[in-house]
């Protein structure tokens, strides 16, 4: 837009007058504009817009948020508008819309941003094109270009091809040009002497081949409005009859023929209704344009000729133009050579494939192209034995001087009054050939990556023959059984008849993978069979991968394993048994020394000297500690022994905790240590209760023991997933991470100066974990040297009761 300056820039009553103006213009022009703030609102738009989105009014239209309106942020509208504003750019997009009313539309939008003075976004214009019709003639011009394709292809094999092999082109074009219409079947009718429209050659899909059309001579009198159609408009279409057909005599017609839809081409010969070609059902929805109507005229035009060529020999002055502009389009290379190898013409196409025009070949040898006199002579021998030649494969010279591989059918044409000539369509195989050697590089990988796998692999078939393996080095299958493709069965577990149960018939029935374990009787070895399935593009099983691995030794290591593991237990199940039997035996002498060293220090039978006295704490407090050493031993030799039971009952947690904490309160005020109870009264659990009251004992005790002066011990417990965990953490001197492993391990203790200062078995903590893991529970510690240490252990099954709820 135009600065304003001069006497309108300071008159603002002229400067509104000439924005009116410009408003005006904008609002009329024939391409949509909007104006947008940042939010999205709509500060302007046009009529042409306003039209072309189906809106009512402007009014309405500004209601809308261009960011959130539905319709655009389908379109991705929205998104690109938001884009330019965050990002600060021009955008220029094409894409389609669908309006509120439902009308499909091809939109190209141009955004850009809006800035105030001080060079920050304000908001947006953008710019709207309706190119749904440009849009829609490219979608025509694709159409085009494939009946075109069509056109050439079909006039290739009809150039390609002599009279004699008429019939079998005429429905090969049939076939391409069925397949291109959604068509599954066609029919060529051909008006004869007696006024009938016989049919000469048809086609049809697999699935209609007993269909197809079911009236297989029309007499023309019965259809004259139909002939009239086909010599006015050269393509008739009736459409499916349920929906489009009228009138009756339409109606009428595809049900003569057994159809619900047709499109007919006419073949007219010199002004004359020939016949024409049917094709049914037409099954796409297409837009039937002028254009298209006119390139498949021109398909029934190469009809027409070509039965005209079959009939009249080797007449075909009429079809010449026609034919040299198919050939001018020819993809392949066109080549027609003399008796003496002397290039008489060739395609345009041969400049795309050689690099020569056709103009610098003819009355050129072919040794110009092909240098290898040895594939000339072959081909010529070839040729004049048989007449023709199909797909004989050599390499040519480019003008570049560079190789390329060629494919080449030929045949002799004979022309009046003169020597035939040889027709030669040339195909660039380079690539395909490329193609093939890298699919062959890749077969050869595949297969020295089969062969080194030193397990047995098999691919099976349906009927259990072995089709691929790699049998090297495999001395229980014979020589003869590689060399075929011998049963599954035999040559594997030498039956001669399949297993019961077949598991490969099973993975074929089911498509689910199966591992089963064979002894073969032959060599006495045991071998894993795993059997998966291989699916076909239908997802069908069609093979079967049987995966054999030797086991025999696999199977003897575990067995040793197992009798070695079966051993140890037995040895520590003796062990086990004999110390928990040896329990009374043991305990019953040494409380008895506790006993009477008891009653000397309490002086019952007189009174003792220090000495005395000091030998006899000795022995108490060291048959004390011998008790406790023999009690925890004996403890874990219940347990793994399997001789300890639980006696279950319903308690308090936190009373338990409460009075194995009072039991320690001397040792705890001796060591100058604080031991705080914080398990909340509301939780109980079903369990043995003196099992956890030694729990707690062990693991109060040590804290107590490895915490110094002036430390504190907290015992509390949480509920996770019905689960109790308890908690026992300290202030002590902590423990080392290379040294947690040895903590629940019988007779082991941390390796530390200020460890061996206290005495200790090494037991409580291997028997705490064992009491844990008794019960369901497990026990963890987490711990930092010098930081203290926090222990964790489960109590399941458990039955909480909140008081607050009663």
């Amino acid at each position: 837009m135009q600065k304003l300056t001069g006497p309108i820039k300071n008159n603002p009553e002229k400067m509104y007058v000439e924005k009116t103006n410009y408003s005006d213009m904008i609002y009329d022009l024939p391409i949509g504009v909007i104006r947008i703030d940042t939010s999205g609102q709509i500060l302007f738009l046009n009529k042409t817009l306003l039209d072309m989105l189906d809106l009512p009014s402007e009014g309405v239209a500004q209601s809308f948020n261009v960011l959130s309106f539905e319709p655009l942020q389908k379109a991705g509208i929205s998104y690109l508008v938001k884009d330019s504003i965050l990002n600060d750019k021009e955008i220029t997009a094409e894409l389609p819309y669908t309006t509120t009313r439902g009308k499909e539309l091809y939109l190209r939008i141009r955004t850009r941003p809006e800035k105030d003075k001080d060079g920050r976004i304000k908001g947006c214009f953008g710019t709207v094109d309706d190119i749904s019709g440009r849009k829609q003639t490219e979608t025509i011009l694709e159409h085009r270009m494939e009946i075109e394709s069509l056109i050439v292809d079909i006039s290739a094999d009809f150039i390609g091809h002599g009279s004699d092999e008429m019939d079998r082109t005429i429905s090969t074009a049939l076939q391409s040009i069925s397949e291109s219409l959604g068509a599954e079947s066609a029919c060529m009718f051909e008006l004869s002497g007696n006024g009938h429209f016989a049919i000469t050659h048809e086609w049809h899909t697999i699935s209609t081949e007993q269909g197809g059309f079911a009236a297989r001579n029309l007499r023309m009198k019965d259809m004259e409005w139909l002939v009239d159609r086909l010599e006015k408009q050269s393509v008739v279409i009736i459409p499916n009859t349920s929906e489009h057909c009228d009138p009756e005599q339409e109606k009428q017609f595809i049900e003569q023929l057994g159809v619900s839809s047709v499109l007919m081409l006419s073949m007219v010969n010199q002004g004359e209704l020939a016949g024409f070609i049917a094709f049914t059902p037409i099954k796409e929805e297409k837009q039937w344009v002028l254009e298209y109507f006119q390139l498949l005229c021109l398909l029934g035009e190469i009809f027409v000729n070509s039965i005209e060529r079959k009939r009249s020999s080797w007449k075909l002055q009429q079809s010449e133009e026609k034919y040299r502009r198919i050939f001018r389009e020819f993809h392949d290379v066109y080549f027609e050579i003399d008796a003496k190898d002397k290039i008489l013409t060739s395609s345009p196409s041969v400049n795309r494939h050689l690099g020569y025009e056709p103009e610098e070949l003819r009355g050129h040898s072919l040794d110009l192209v092909c240098r290898n006199s040895h594939d000339r002579k072959f081909l010529r021998s070839t040729l004049d034995a048989n007449g023709y030649v199909d797909d004989f494969e050599m390499d040519m010279i480019k003008k570049s001087g560079e190789t390329t591989n060629v494919s080449i059918s030929a045949h002799y044409v004979h022309k009046e009054d003169t020597l035939p000539v040889i027709a030669c369509v040339i195909r660039n195989i380079t690539e395909r050939k490329n193609i093939i050697a890298e699919i062959q590089q890749q077969k050869n990988l595949l297969t020295s990556t089969f062969d080194s796998i030193p397990d047995l692999l098999a691919v099976i078939d349906k009927d259990l023959h072995v089709v691929l393996s790699n049998w090297k080095e495999r001395d229980y299958i014979s020589d003869e059984e590689k060399r075929s493709n011998p049963l599954c069965y035999n040559c594997f577990m030498h039956r001669d008849e399949p297993c019961d149960p077949c598991h490969a018939m099973e993975v074929f029935r089911t498509g689910i993978v199966r591992t089963v374990e064979r002894t073969n009787p032959v060599d006495g070895k045991t071998r894993e069979i795993r059997v998966m399935p291989i699916f076909d593009e239908n997802g069908n099983v069609s093979l079967v991968i049987e995966h054999i691995r030797d086991m025999t030794e696999r199977k003897r290591s575990e067995q040793l394993v197992i009798d070695a593991k079966m051993a140890a237990e037995e040895a520590n199940r003796t062990k086990s048994e004999f110390l928990a039997n040896m329990s009374h035996e043991l305990r019953t002498p040494l409380n008895s020394v506790i006993g009477f060293s008891e009653i000397l220090l309490d002086e019952t039978f007189g009174s003792l000297n220090k000495k005395q006295m000091r030998h006899v704490k000795n022995i108490s407090t060291s048959g004390k500690h011998l008790l406790s050493l023999i009690n925890d031993i004996l403890d874990l030799s219940k347990i793994e022994a399997g001789k300890m039971d639980l006696n279950l009952e319903e308690f308090c947690i936190s009373s338990v905790a409460g009075d194995t904490i009072t039991i320690l309160s001397p040792l705890a005020l001796k060591n100058n240590v604080t031991v705080r109870n914080e398990i909340s009264a509301s939780i109980t659990v079903r369990s043995d209760k003196g099992k956890i009251r030694q729990i707690f004992y062990n693991l109060i005790s040590n804290a107590i023991k490895f915490t110094p002066d002036n430390g504190c011990i907290t015992v509390g417990a949480e509920v996770l997933n019905e689960v109790v965990h308890v908690i026992v953490k300290d202030t002590g001197i902590g423990i080392s991470p290379e040294d947690v492993d040895k903590l629940f391990q019988p007779f082991r203790q941390i390796d530390s100066s200020y460890i061996r200062k206290y005495d200790g078995t090494g037991l409580g903590l291997a028997l705490v974990k064992k009491l844990v893991e008794m019960q369901g529970g497990t026990i963890q510690v987490e711990s930092e040297v010098g930081r203290g240490s926090k222990f964790v252990f489960t109590i399941p099954e458990l039955k909480i009761i909140d008081l607050l709820d009663d």
